[in-house]
């Protein structure tokens, strides 16, 4: 993870904390929600309540984490579309705002029409792992195993069209067809590829 974005976050709330508002009623004046469209615990959630804090301590006001996590982040995200547009709810979600609705036949919002990006928190990278007492010690010894071995390999997802799962399909795809030897599993039974 990248940190960058979350200290630009962090300066630009300070920046807009200490800035005179043009009206006389000063925003917030109450309580803000965040929806995060994943479960708690994970670093979406944990990213999230670290830019809920600052943002309650730069405003005076309450920032309400609520976890809307299913449907890799459709859940929360429709959740947010469908709220007041009052500036009060805020999506904290990832790039499968994005991919979703290209993957999902109804995903229950447009990224594009109902949400206005406000600031990158963050980015990550995916990393292809083995356990350490694997017999594969570069990528070309695993695709040789897997078109040998079809079936046998699993690999963990957060679900169906995640990020993780997008990306082993695209790997997959890219080593010459070995998605058809590999299987998603879940998370809490699959064993890394």
């Amino acid at each position: 993870m990248r940190f960058e974005g979350l200290l630009g976050a962090l300066f630009a709330v300070a920046v807009f904390a200490e800035m005179p508002m043009a009206s006389a009623q000063q925003y917030p004046d109450h309580a803000v929600r965040m929806i995060v469209a994943y479960p708690p615990g994970g670093t979406l959630d944990t990213l999230s309540r670290i830019v809920a804090q600052k943002l309650s301590e730069a405003w005076s006001q309450s920032v309400l984490v609520e976890n809307r996590p299913g449907a890799s982040g459709n859940i929360g995200a429709a959740a947010a579309a469908h709220a007041p547009a009052d500036g009060y709810t805020l999506h904290f979600g990832a790039q499968s705002l994005a991919v979703n609705v290209t993957v999902s036949p109804y995903a229950g919002f447009d990224p594009v029409k109902d949400f206005d990006p406000v600031i990158l928190v963050a980015t990550a990278q995916h990393v292809l792992m083995v356990p350490p007492d694997s017999p594969f010690k570069s990528a070309r010894e695993l695709i040789v195993y897997a078109k040998a071995h079809p079936g046998e390999l699993n690999f963990a997802s957060l679900g169906v069209d995640a990020s993780a799962h997008l990306a082993t399909t695209m790997f997959s795809d890219l080593a010459g067809g070995a998605s058809n030897t590999c299987r998603r599993g879940p998370v809490r039974s699959a064993r890394p590829f």
